[in-house]
Parts: C-alpha cells; sequence; structure tokens
C-alpha cells in the first residue's frame, strides 16, 4: 500500500524522527471558509509563510506545480484554488499538507527498499538529495545492513559521514522493519540552519 506523505508522515513521527510544523486542510472545509481556511491562516501567521503540498500518490509533484511556497497571504489563497482544480494521475486533488518552510543548510536522499534478489532491505543514502537525485546514481551510496533485522550507528556512520544523520538514519531503518515496508523514501532529508 502506497501513502500519501501526511500519512507517512504519521510514522516517522512514531519512529522517533522529527518533521516538520504542519496543518492538514481539505477542499471541503477550506471553500466553506470554517476550520480550513481559519487554521491556514493562523499557521500562515505563525509561521510568516508555509509550503504547501498536494497530497496524491506518485512522484515530481514539485515539477507537476502541486508543491509550492506561499510568501503573501492573499496570493496563496488563489494558488490554493487552482491547486484544488487540478488533477494529478486522473484523480481530483482534495487534501493539502500545509508545512512550515525550513531554512535549509543541507539537502540529503534516502531510499530503503527490500531487494528481492539478495533477499534482504537495501539502503541507499545521498549528501545530494532534492528533485532529480535519481539522474545522479554516481553520488547515491548503496549498501545492505550486515544484520536484517537492525542497523547499528557505526554502521550508519560508514555510510552518512556524521552521527547525528547516523542516527536518523537507524531511525528510518527500525521504522522500514518495524511497518513492514516494502519501500521507504524521504526526499529530501533537510538539516536546517538551526540544526
Amino acid at each position: 500500500m502506497k501513502l500519501l506523505e501526511h500519512k507517512g508522515k504519521q510514522l516517522l513521527k512514531e519512529a522517533g524522527i522529527q518533521t516538520p510544523a504542519g496543518i492538514l486542510v481539505n477542499n471541503k472545509t477550506y471553500d466553506n471558509l470554517s476550520y480550513g481556511k481559519q487554521a491556514y491562516q493562523r499557521f500562515f501567521n505563525e509561521y510568516g509563510g508555509a509550503i504547501i503540498k498536494a497530497q496524491v500518490i506518485g512522484g515530481r509533484r514539485k515539477k507537476a506545480g502541486l508543491i509550492f511556497e506561499a510568501i503573501d497571504y492573499k496570493k496563496s489563497l488563489g494558488q490554493i484554488d487552482k491547486l484544488y482544480q487540478k488533477k494529478y494521475g486522473g484523480f481530483g486533488i482534495d487534501t493539502l499538507l500545509i508545512e512550515k518552510k525550513l531554512d535549509i543548510a543541507q539537502e540529503y536522499f534516502l531510499s530503503i527498499s527490500y531487494d528481492t534478489l539478495d533477499r534482504r532491505p537495501m539502503i541507499m543514502f545521498s549528501s545530494a538529495g532534492g528533485i532529480d537525485i535519481e539522474k545522479n546514481q554516481d553520488k547515491i551510496a548503496k549498501f545492505h545492513p550486515a544484520r536484517v533485522g537492525s542497523l547499528s550507528t557505526v554502521e550508519a556512520k560508514k555510510i552518512t559521514g556524521d552521527k547525528k544523520l547516523a542516527d536518523f538514519l537507524v531511525k528510518a531503518y527500525h521504522a522500514f522493519i518495524r511497518f513492514d515496508c516494502s519501500h521507504l523514501e524521504i526526499n529530501p532529508i533537510i538539516l536546517a540552519k538551526d540544526g
């Protein structure tokens, strides 16, 4: 089963991984000027802007215009209206994840999937995350954990080169195992300027 981003982030939070502050709104509450629009305005004012993300199954959302940065509240209302009118993969967009914009110091890429040939999880990690990372295979390190059910911080640090990232990787791997995932991808992992 593929999960929408906000559902996946709930599982990551359960695994102890930090995610940006955010709220979920849908076109019914938003269009009726009830909870959704009021919640968005409070959120926007609290954080001085937001990242708006259509909740659809599939990749390349930013290139498709389904993710944008809201820096002007009134203008963003029109952008949201247009977003609700779009279709993706033949389906309408009815739910948005509105998140705090982070000041990015560095982006990373992580993918964990089940390698059917080796019959064990494979981890792919890169210190060059973001759009089109899959086109830069030479920047992606690939490895199998020594033991299928666990990943040590020491083992993870060999790939990340950083203790904090290694801890993150261990938590993500344990989420992959705990929630019986066939694939877990986080792109980008963000190191914020505030750490």
